[in-house]
């Protein structure tokens, strides 16, 4: 009995508690669906949020699936921040859930974040010490995150912007990217993209506990073309260190920021042109370490950087055609390494000697290279002292230009060129990096040296070249500017005392969208001509042999203009004292004062004089002087006229003056010439025939033509000023044929002592050189006939080129009286 009893209570008090495990369980399941909500909605309330909707299935022992969230930050502005989430799954085991604290999964469809407008003068400082404690690891809600589709927006005074974010996290494995889809203000941003994705875990083998991203692989894209990569480890702890190489495309990166430069005018810091020419990878190696501390206000004492990077970066060939320099092609290839140390106080790079800029098949319209080679000689060091940003400070720096077979082109003719390695030399300079500036930009000076220039010429040697030459670039707002003083000395045993040196100075301005503006001056002096003959026929071969020169010096100013693809030109010479000599003619004392200028739009123009002090080409010439112009003819700019002005000389103790006339290209001119105070004495004496002198003044004026069948004169006329006299003395050999001829002898008779009045010559001349000389005399000889009036015509016809070579003119008198009275 009392066992069955006690077996009826033991199975009451089964049902019981399974009934009580029953409703506990439903009681449980009830207040299970509540109290989830009323949790996380009081969680979220301690954190400044507030739920504005919540729509979704009630929570489950396996999950809650809400299908749209909204949430609304509590502040007392009205600019906060919403949330505006959609399909957020939430999966737990709850044993786990319980005992670890840790769902099982999080997974959300999309979401739509709004952020508030910001001031944009906000210098808020971050410290990110607190989410770079390695319990954060722990505290990572769930084993499985995947968040999609998140847009976060903020909407600014100035812009808006829009960036798509998504995130994968499981196991420790990270996933993340984030795309910028909207952003107006600067639309050449859109389509900017950057994926990360690494391991996350906690490193404990350290001195201190730190979270470890290790290995990482980051990407930045722009319209599926990779910008920037980076691979390495990230260590996050009381300092963040980072381990990684990044490579930088530039090809993509030139793309990406040549519309952002055109928009935005910055082409003065990076030039349009320049980009297509930006190819290849640079790749930065080594080590950061930063302070978690940021501030706006001090950003390097705050981080306390300390980096060592090694720097490598290899463009290939690229053309120079997108430069726009005309009539200039090529390819260019750069290698470029070098070493970087950052500290809170200053950037040390180091520039190893392992650096080159080449160009190939160099091709412009003067100079053709193969190849051209800088090099830095030496390694530089450089130094920018970071708490004064106003300017870098760039050491003295060396660099070799080396090129091979070069060819100098002139006139459509390649000549080749050589010379030993050319040393470019800066100065110590100073590079303004901030704006606005001080002073300039850029300040650079320095020198360039070149020893044993040579050209070579298919048809005679050119003179042995150094160049010295000082240069200065300034980089101005809107404007390069580049200045050189130069030295050329040149080497060569024909010029006097074996070297001859040209000094000038140049300047280049390239102001921005403009060609380049370039001005030159220069100026030789030789200080002796003699012997500068045999220099000259080396170039013009066909200079007659007998041409020398003697004594006299050179000197010679020159100066050029260049502007949009136009060239003016001012060259001054000036000769001073040069004799010379030419077969049996000679003169002493040329001077040579020229000033040929040609200006912009082409047109040549000489303005200069040209004096001799004495000129022996069979009649004796002195002071010579005369002005001239050289113009392009009117109507045909093409063609030259030369205008010679006050054209006079000292001839036969008298003067010649010329009027004015011009020359063109066909050598065609007329003048006239006058003759003025010529002395007879000296006409007589130019024969030095026995027996004859005289004396008296002779004036006259010549009409003198030039044309196609070449000199002529017409009705030339010279005739006496006063009184005068002839004496002749006859020869035996005339004595004796006078003897025989009556009329002769009554003609020298009468020229023994002729005291004459009136002495008339008429004269014509031909091309060919035949030339007619009426000449008139009328006066008495005292000593004969009783000084009866004696009228004498004699007319003499000879080729005038002949006697004046032969200085015949006396002999063929006396042959002409001889004819006239036989």
């Amino acid at each position: 009995m009392i066992k069955h009893t006690a077996r009826i209570l033991l199975s009451a008090l089964f049902i019981a508690f399974i009934s009580a495990l029953i409703i506990a369980f439903a009681a449980s399941y009830f207040y299970w669906q509540q109290l989830i909500p009323w949790a996380a909605e009081r969680w979220l309330q301690e954190h400044n949020w507030q739920i504005t909707e919540i729509k979704g299935a009630a929570p489950g022992t396996t999950g809650w699936q809400i299908d749209a969230l909204s949430l609304q930050q509590i502040s007392p502005s009205d600019t906060n921040t919403r949330i505006q989430i959609h399909q957020l799954n939430i999966d737990w085991n709850l044993p786990r859930l319980f005992t670890e604290g840790k769902l099982e999964q999080i997974s959300l469809q999309s979401a739509d974040i709004q952020l508030p407008a910001t001031s944009s003068d906000a210098t808020t400082q971050v410290d990110l010490s607190p989410w770079l404690s390695p319990a954060i690891i722990s505290q990572i809600p769930a084993n499985s995150i995947q968040l999609t589709n998140v847009s976060i927006q903020r909407s600014q005074p100035e812009f808006t912007s829009r960036v798509l974010n998504n995130l994968r996290f499981s196991d420790g494995h990270l996933s993340w990217s984030s795309n910028i889809t909207y952003l107006p203000g600067y639309p050449g941003f859109e389509g900017l993209k950057a994926e990360l994705k690494t391991h996350l875990s906690q490193q404990t083998d350290s001195s201190e506990a730190s979270i470890l991203l290790s290995p990482f692989n980051l990407k930045i894209q722009f319209q599926n073309q990779l910008l920037l990569s980076s691979q390495g480890s990230l260590q996050l702890g009381t300092k963040i260190q980072l381990n990684a190489e990044h490579q930088l495309q530039l090809e993509n990166i030139a793309a990406f920021l040549s519309p952002l430069l055109l928009k935005h005018s910055a082409e003065q810091f990076l030039p349009e042109e320049i980009l297509p020419m930006l190819k290849g990878t640079l790749i930065i190696t080594g080590q950061t370490r930063l302070q978690p501390q940021y501030n706006p206000s001090l950003p390097l004492q705050s981080l306390q950087p300390e980096s060592k990077q090694q720097i490598s970066l290899s463009i290939p060939p690229a053309s120079l055609t997108p430069l726009g320099l005309k009539d200039i092609s090529g390819t260019a290839a750069l290698e470029l390494n070098a070493s970087a140390t950052l500290t809170p106080d200053k950037l040390h790079i180091t520039m190893t000697d392992n650096n080159q800029f080449t160009v190939s098949d160099l091709r412009s319209p003067s100079l053709q290279s193969k190849s051209v080679r800088l090099t830095l000689s030496e390694p530089v060091d450089i130094e920018l002292p970071l708490t004064d940003l106003t300017q870098l400070n760039i050491p003295k720096t060396t660099f070799t230009l080396h090129s091979q077979n070069n060819k100098i082109i002139s006139q459509s003719t390649a000549l080749e060129m050589s010379h030993q390695p050319i040393l470019l030399t800066t100065n110590e300079f100073k590079l303004c990096i901030t704006a606005p500036c001080s002073s300039d930009l850029l300040n650079i000076s320095g020198t360039l040296n070149s020893a044993d220039i040579r050209v070579t010429h298919p048809d005679f040697s050119l003179p042995m070249a150094n160049l010295n030459n000082r240069w200065q670039l300034q980089q101005q707002a809107s404007a390069l500017d580049l200045k050189q003083q130069f030295n050329v000395t040149l080497f060569d045993i024909l010029l006097p005392a074996g070297q001859q040196r040209i000094r000038g100075n140049s300047r280049t301005l390239k102001e921005a969208g403009k060609q380049p503006l370039m001005t030159a001056n220069w100026q030789i002096k030789l200080p002796s001509l003699t012997g500068i003959e045999t220099l000259i026929k080396r170039y013009y071969p066909t200079m007659p042999d007998e041409l020398t020169f003697s004594d006299g010096e050179l000197f010679h100013q020159g100066a050029l203009h260049y502007e949009n693809n136009r060239l003016a030109l001012r060259l001054r010479q000036r000769i001073e004292g040069l004799n010379g000599q030419y077969q049996q003619n000679s003169w002493i004392g040329l001077n040579w004062h020229s000033d040929l200028r040609r200006s912009l739009r082409g047109k040549l123009r000489d303005d200069g004089n040209l004096s001799v002090d004495f000129i022996a080409a069979g009649i004796p010439i002195e002071q010579f002087s005369s002005n001239y112009q050289l113009r392009p003819e009117k109507g045909n700019p093409k063609r030259l006229q030369l205008r010679l002005t006050k054209p006079h000389a000292q001839l036969l103790g008298g003067e010649v003056i010329a009027d004015d006339f011009t020359v063109d290209e066909s050598f065609e001119l007329n003048t006239r010439l006058t003759l003025n105070n010529i002395q007879l004495k000296d006409v007589l004496a130019l024969e030095q025939q026995e027996g004859l002198s005289g004396e008296g003044i002779l004036q006259g004026s010549i009409p003198l033509e030039k044309n196609t069948a070449g000199f002529q004169v017409n009705d030339g006329q010279i005739r006496n000023i006063g009184t005068g006299w002839i004496k002749f003395q006859p020869t035996p050999e005339l004595t004796s044929l006078a003897s025989t001829t009556p009329g002769l002898g009554t003609a020298f008779k009468a020229l023994e002592n002729l005291q004459y009045s009136q002495l008339n010559i008429g004269m014509n001349y031909q091309p060919d050189g035949s030339t007619r000389l009426n000449t008139r005399l009328q006066g008495m000889n005292p000593d004969w006939n009783a000084g009866q009036k004696v009228d004498l015509s004699i007319n003499i016809e000879e080729n005038l080129l002949q006697l004046i070579k032969a200085l015949q003119y006396t002999n063929k008198l006396t042959r002409s009286l001889e004819k006239r009275y036989r």
